[in-house]
């Protein structure tokens, strides 16, 4: 998705699951990350995406979420 709007809508459904939710910029990229509970109910990051664009990044990474 383009549409930043769109995109935090995935970001609330996926926080929703009780998972973390990072996304951070740097001069090139966009990394988006969730963080979901091992065995030991340790929050760990288990979703990496980065992409051109904040929307895109966590889009994608939150299809990969729903689709592991």
């Amino acid at each position: 998705s383009t549409s930043i709007e769109a995109a935090w809508e995935m970001v609330e459904k996926v926080v929703a699951l009780d998972v973390g939710f990072e996304v951070y910029s740097s001069p090139t990229d966009f990394t988006a990350t969730i963080f979901a509970p091992d065995e030991d109910l340790e929050l760990m990051s288990k979703y990496h995406v980065e992409a051109d664009t904040a929307p895109l990044a966590i889009c994608r990474a939150a299809l990969k979420a729903v689709g592991s």
